[in-house]
């Protein structure tokens, strides 16, 4: 019995021991993550152009199909997107009923069911942000500009206007 005891206290030390070197491990990784940035310094320049690069093309698809959760899916809360013909900043919290009542205008005298599309979509990168300006066009109900931005794999504003 006492040769289990020391066996199983045997353990316990080397299991302290392990346990203590690995928390040490850890929290250098995390000093040197810390200092180097944070984790999103661990990311390649070329992972973040793809995150941007992502988050513009899901943004899209949620403009093109009429759907404002897609539209708002890559960005954070202090997103904003300005409809400059009313001078109107919408919030990411208040998009879905700007989104609504802009589908329905569009929508509005027996026009086709919403659906938008893009044309001449330029794209240029500037540190870790990505800028997009292009043309938007609802066939039979309006076209316009517009000029948005994406930092992080996160879509961090928009602005559009009609033509």
């Amino acid at each position: 019995i006492k040769c289990c005891q020391n066996l199983s206290s045997f353990r316990r030390t080397q299991n302290l021991e392990f346990k203590t070197k690995t928390m040490k491990i850890f929290l250098f990784c995390l000093i040197v993550i810390y200092t180097l940035g944070g984790v999103d310094a661990a990311y390649s320049e070329e992972l973040i152009g793809k995150m941007n690069v992502a988050a513009l093309d899901v943004y899209r698809q949620g403009w093109a199909v009429g759907d404002a959760s897609i539209v708002t899916s890559h960005s954070p809360d202090s997103f904003t997107f300005t409809w400059v013909p009313e001078n109107q900043v919408v919030s990411k919290e208040d998009f879905a009923e700007f989104f609504d009542k802009f589908k329905a205008a569009a929508e509005a005298e027996g026009r086709p069911k919403y659906k938008m599309r893009f044309d001449n979509i330029i794209h240029r990168t500037i540190g870790d942000t990505i800028y997009e300006a292009a043309e938007w066009i609802v066939d039979g109900y309006d076209r316009g500009v517009y000029m948005n931005s994406a930092k992080r794999g996160k879509l961090i504003w928009d602005m559009a206007t009609t033509s």
